[in-house]
């Protein structure tokens, strides 16, 4: 196995100088505000009251699919505006989470 060695050991060469950015991004990541959406608690109860599921010793898989599926059909979209392009991710936000 050959050895590894560095000319430099100071690293002066190294610069640790964001790009424009990635400075923009390690600014909104430390401005950021967790969130939590309401939404997706409030449909998955809901669909297990019309359904009986909370009755239920144990729930199938099919049951946890099928209230996947309730949830995606029903809830809200919302897009949030930001200098970064729009992603996939932007689309399936709730309106509680904007």
């Amino acid at each position: 196995m050959s050895k590894v060695t560095l000319t430099d050991s100071s690293l002066k060469h190294i610069s640790l100088e964001l790009s424009p950015e990635l400075e923009k991004l390690k600014k909104a990541y430390f401005r950021a505000v967790p969130e939590m959406c309401v939404e997706r608690s409030e449909l998955i109860t809901k669909y297990h009251l019309e359904n009986g599921l909370f009755t239920q010793e144990k729930i199938s898989v099919l049951d946890k699919a099928r209230a996947y599926r309730y949830v995606l059909r029903n809830r809200s979209i919302a897009i949030q505006k930001s200098y970064r392009p729009l992603r996939r991710l932007d689309l399936l936000r709730c309106k509680t989470c904007q």
